[in-house]
């Protein structure tokens, strides 16, 4: 899926993610929610090229944009590049446009949180439908990212992730967003934005990293 054409998909995500910080409640475990988290955990599981390592290639289409004052892009570098992975690793990579080397350690990966220990949280406007969105924040202390997991309510499967990361390395702000993709029984991310700023000799790098999955091939 191209990341030019996910402008309605990243709106979704940030209403979704709007609601999660109004709705986090009491911090006593509710039964529903350990109910679908526990039901997605194990269906996830199944579905995790991660798991079996499976291998596979994907081509990628990844903007670097660079962030001035009052966020606004003051310079867009891109790269389409051809991945060859197992499992969660990639193996080796080709460049097929563009110029990589601003980026070259870009991080397809994704932290999962539904094996990880968290306060977990339902949400008031939950509207019954397919989405359901359950947020998620780690105890004092801990070093995991917070953030929330949308899923799909009937197959347990993940939609939608957005991770913050407060206390991260060398940043002063780090998120990650990923929307999610089946392809051949498995659950891939097809799009996957990046937003930090890192601290600087003069000033602060604020940068945005959109990275659209053009193809997907499982190699059987």
């Amino acid at each position: 899926m191209s990341i030019e054409n996910s402008g309605v998909a990243k709106f979704a995500l940030l209403v979704v993610v709007s609601a999660a910080l109004i709705a986090m409640a009491d911090d006593q475990a509710d039964p529903v929610v350990e109910y679908y988290w526990d039901k997605a955990c194990k269906t996830f599981d199944t579905h995790n090229p991660a798991t079996e390592n499976i291998r596979y290639n994907l081509t990628a289409k990844t903007y670097y944009k660079h962030v001035g004052r009052h966020g606004v892009v003051v310079k867009v570098d891109s790269a389409e590049v051809e991945y060859y992975c197992s499992g969660s690793e990639i193996d080796s990579q080709k460049i097929i446009n563009g110029d990589d080397s601003g980026f070259r350690n870009l991080d397809l990966t994704f932290t999962n949180v539904l094996h990880l220990e968290y306060n977990r949280y339902s949400f008031p406007n939950d509207t019954g439908g397919v989405d359901l969105a359950l947020g998620f924040e780690p105890d004092s202390g801990d070093t995991n990212p917070d953030g929330l997991i949308v899923i799909d309510r009937g197959r347990y499967l993940p939609l939608w992730l957005y991770l913050y990361y407060p206390d991260k390395p060398g940043y002063k702000r780090f998120t990650r967003s990923f929307r999610f993709t089946e392809v051949g029984g498995y659950v891939f991310p097809d799009s996957i934005w990046e937003v930090a700023t890192r601290p600087g000799i003069f000033s602060d790098e604020n940068y945005r990293l959109e990275t659209g999955i053009i193809n997907i091939e499982i190699i059987r």
